[in-house]
């Protein structure tokens, strides 16, 4: 069997991932292949920011992450493992409540670069013009999504020059960012 393929569906809040990730998974069943996966556990870490005020606290999260990927990169089945949001996104929200607060970042970028070296793409969601959905779920502060957005930029675009394997998905529409991916990962 081939290197396991190991794709990071990264980006802000509602700007399609998980949806998107949903139908490549049934995409990539369909075609018969091994897919292992691994739901957004930053959204979980919104929820509760109780968990982020301190360092243990915020180091927890990354490895519950952590330990969800290696559960499946063990597997000899899987061909394709995709992340919904991945050590990536931790180290964007990370970083954000690092600065919120003026609290040191503990060299954490080294770490989660390393790391995330093994992701074989990573597909950044972009929100230019694409809508933000208020569904309650999310964050509703524009201020938290604009601030967010821009560490996210700084970050992949310094993550992107290291590694070579960031590629922008853009769309207004979830069918549009939906046919993009598929057609890098189905092509």
């Amino acid at each position: 069997m081939n290197e396991k393929k190991i794709i990071s569906f990264s980006g802000n809040a509602s700007v399609g991932k998980t949806t998107v990730m949903t139908r490549i998974i049934s995409d990539l069943k369909v075609n018969k292949k091994n897919v292992g996966y691994v739901f957004d556990t930053v959204r979980g870490t919104l929820m509760d920011m109780n968990l982020l005020d301190n360092p243990t606290g915020r180091k927890m999260i990354m490895y519950k992450h952590l330990m969800e990927e290696m559960s499946h990169l063990l597997r000899k089945d899987v061909e394709y493992l995709l992340l919904d949001r991945s050590i990536i996104d931790w180290y964007v929200y990370y970083k954000y409540e690092c600065e919120k607060r003026n609290i040191d970042e503990e060299g954490m970028q080294d770490f989660v670069f390393n790391e995330a070296s093994k992701y074989h793409k990573v597909l950044w969601f972009q929100t230019e013009g694409f809508d933000y959905v208020k569904d309650g779920f999310r964050p509703k502060d524009d201020n938290l999504r604009n601030d967010v957005d821009e560490i996210y930029k700084n970050v992949m675009t310094v993550y992107g020059k290291i590694f070579g394997n960031v590629i922008p998905i853009k769309g207004e529409t979830i069918t549009q960012r939906y046919n993009a991916v598929k057609e890098i990962l189905l092509k």
